[in-house]
């Protein structure tokens, strides 16, 4: 009896370490892939497919020098000068100044230009005099812009991409411009490439998924993540960027925001650089997973607009290798500006690259159940074999106590029959009737 008892008690003990053992393993090893969603790793899934025909890209094209004489000839003389011109590249391009090959030109130059620009482009007619001053398709290959400051041609930068409909992705998402120099040729043998991320919720699992999100948010006016930003600035900068200007909106869907922009001065070149790129340069598509620096005034509310505001969960570009030439003698001696691009596609293969969480939900809760059911196992089989091997010790001792019979007691409803002995009668004896 003694021994029995023991045995249950070293039994209950050995059960509860096996129990907080198995919890523990079962956490630690859980822990590794809870850190790894935490610290926000990810993974790259690529793929092709074959398509039996690939279109061209529509072509973006930006001349570097955007004004023309033929612009200028329509707009005021003092607007011609080097300057002011000067002044309103670097006012209408603000990207101009990240360019390896910039070169500040003097502070005076500079407030020189601003004076005159501000003085003969008010804000009335800016809109109108910034387009009238650019090239116009019949002059756009023309090599006569009203400028001895630049004397060469600055080339034309050109951008592929899918769908040239959409003009506020085109502000936010143009990157990696082939540049066309004067009397150059330029060859791309590109790939077409569509890479989607799905680290965020909102763009689904797959790249089906990921095109239908991009779409349903066009469809329902969600893109406004340049807008919101702009709205920022306007908050805290006390002016808008040019470009709130230059881009066109629904004035019916976006009233608030034109009213804004209408009662506040645009933002100079030196305004820009020191206060509004900051939030600009957040709905670059570069900056998306950038983290929003701490120090940026309206910080809750720059975070604000990236959260409520969809930015493209698929984006479609051309990589490929680039070949550079030089134009026949002929094309090298006229003034003009002249070059040549050639795109071909070097494979009719597309890449898909699927940006995802490592691990992302699904996973975690599949390794988490993996873990469990590992580590209550290898619980279980230890806890069966030391009821095994307690068993092969400590065998149960066999009792000695007589167990009472139990009897069936006999059922008044079901008696057993009665044998009735049955004798025959003297009559029915044989040789009774002789």
């Amino acid at each position: 009896m003694q021994i029995m008892l023991i045995r249950r008690l070293f039994g209950g003990l050995f059960f509860l370490f096996l129990l907080c053992s198995c919890i523990a393993l079962f956490v630690l090893h859980s822990l590794y892939f809870i850190f790894r969603t935490a610290s926000q790793t990810e993974k790259t899934e690529t793929k092709t497919v074959h398509d039996d025909q690939l279109f061209i890209p529509a072509l973006i094209i930006c001349n570097r020098m955007p004004f023309s004489q033929d612009g200028l000839n329509n707009v005021n003389v003092n607007l011609r000068q080097d300057s002011a011109l000067r002044y309103l590249l670097e006012w209408t391009n603000p990207s101009l100044r990240e360019a390896a090959d910039y070169t500040a030109p003097a502070a005076d130059f500079m407030n020189q230009g601003q004076n005159t620009v501000l003085q003969y482009i008010t804000q009335s007619t800016r809109n109108q005099t910034i387009q009238n001053m650019q090239y116009q398709c019949q002059s756009m290959t023309r090599n006569s812009w009203f400028s001895t400051y630049v004397p060469t041609h600055p080339g034309v930068d050109v951008y592929l991409r899918e769908d040239g409909s959409d003009v506020m992705r085109m502000a936010t998402e143009l990157e990696n411009p082939i540049r066309l120099m004067d009397k150059r040729g330029v060859r791309l043998q590109m790939r077409k490439t569509k890479k989607a991320d799905i680290r965020r919720t909102s763009c689904g699992y797959a790249l089906g998924d990921a095109r239908r999100s991009d779409e349903h948010a066009f469809k329902h006016n969600d893109t406004n993540y340049l807008m919101c930003n702009m709205m920022l600035v306007m908050r805290y900068c006390t002016c808008h960027p040019l470009m709130a200007e230059l881009l066109h909106y629904d004035p019916a869907a976006y009233r608030d925001f034109l009213l804004r922009v209408s009662q506040t001065n645009v933002c100079s070149v030196d305004a820009y650089d020191n206060c509004a790129r900051r939030y600009i340069d957040l709905t670059r598509v570069e900056n998306w997973d950038e983290d929003i620096p701490k120090d940026l005034p309206g910080y809750d509310d720059a975070k604000k607009c990236r959260n409520d505001n969809h930015r493209s969960c698929l984006i479609t570009s051309y990589p490929g290798t680039i070949e550079g030439y030089d134009l026949p003698e002929e094309y090298r001696t006229t003034q003009d500006y002249v070059s040549r691009l050639v795109l071909e596609y070097s494979t009719m293969r597309t890449t898909e690259i699927l940006v995802s969480k490592d691990p992302n939900i699904y996973e975690l809760l599949s390794f988490i159940g993996y873990n469990m059911a590992l580590w209550f196992t290898v619980g279980h089989i230890l806890w069966s074999m030391f009821w095994y091997a307690t068993g092969l010790c400590c065998p149960k001792r066999h009792s000695n106590r007589i167990v009472p019979e139990i009897r069936r007691k006999r059922s008044v409803s079901s008696p057993e029959p009665i044998v009735v002995e049955h004798r025959p009668s003297q009559s029915e004896e044989p040789g009774a009737d002789t």
